[in-house]
């Protein structure tokens, strides 16, 4: 495990340290906090909805592939790719989520992760918490076209562009409104695939930027997927 930037270790730690239980769901393990019941981890491997891209992934990740996975949430497919052999980068800008992704990503073997946004430019932004429960954490960040009088808090959070990184294999992103500013900071000129979640306002500038290649639906949403 690698954990990027150490300015927000103290916190983390105390997170990732907390007691939880230990479920084992199809091969992978995950941590649940104490009081959840049905938890995100039963929802990600059982509903429908997920079922597409997890079949896609299944057929395409190839032993050693480079995945980034943007907007990793609790890390349910940071675990879902370990376990296909993939070489996993996380990100995830909400604490208490991070701090979920970094144990249950830990449970099942190696990952990179970085507790931060992405997006096209590097620095620092507001990240307004809409929620604070374990895997029910969410938010925003300043620049997402998105509602903005939801928030029960705000804390500032890293931003960072994934140009600065090696191209990925296989690119999956799930940010709520951000995506744009994703894939306008991203290098791309290796990767085979991009899996992104879009609304319909955003889907044509996706499009565009992906530079309109071949289209398959991976019903959720609108989560559309680029060859």
């Amino acid at each position: 495990l690698r954990l990027i930037n150490s300015r927000f270790s103290r916190i983390y730690a105390v997170l990732i340290l907390t007691p939880e239980a230990i479920k084992t769901i199809d091969g992978m393990k995950f941590s649940i906090p104490s009081g959840f019941v049905n938890f995100w981890v039963e929802w990600f491997g059982k509903h429908p909805q997920e079922k597409p891209t997890q079949d896609w992934l299944r057929e395409n990740v190839r032993e050693g592939d480079l995945v980034y996975n943007v907007g990793a949430h609790i890390g349910w497919y940071v675990v879902f790719l370990q376990k296909l052999g993939a070489e996993v980068t996380a990100f995830e800008p909400e604490p208490i989520n991070f701090a979920e992704l970094v144990k249950n990503s830990r449970l099942n073997g190696k990952a990179t992760l970085y507790p931060a946004a992405v997006s096209n430019r590097n620095g620092w932004t507001n990240f307004h918490v809409t929620d604070t429960k374990a895997g029910n954490a969410s938010g925003y960040l300043d620049t997402y076209e998105v509602e903005k009088n939801t928030a029960i808090g705000d804390t500032k959070v890293p931003l960072m562009t994934l140009s600065d990184l090696p191209s990925p294999d296989i690119l999956l992103i799930d940010v709520d409104g951000g995506e744009v500013d994703v894939l306008e900071g991203a290098n791309l000129e290796n990767t085979r695939a991009v899996i992104v979640e879009v609304d319909e306002l955003s889907m044509k500038t996706v499009n565009n930027l992906l530079g309109g290649g071949s289209v398959f639906p991976v019903p959720r949403n609108l989560r559309l997927g680029w060859n």
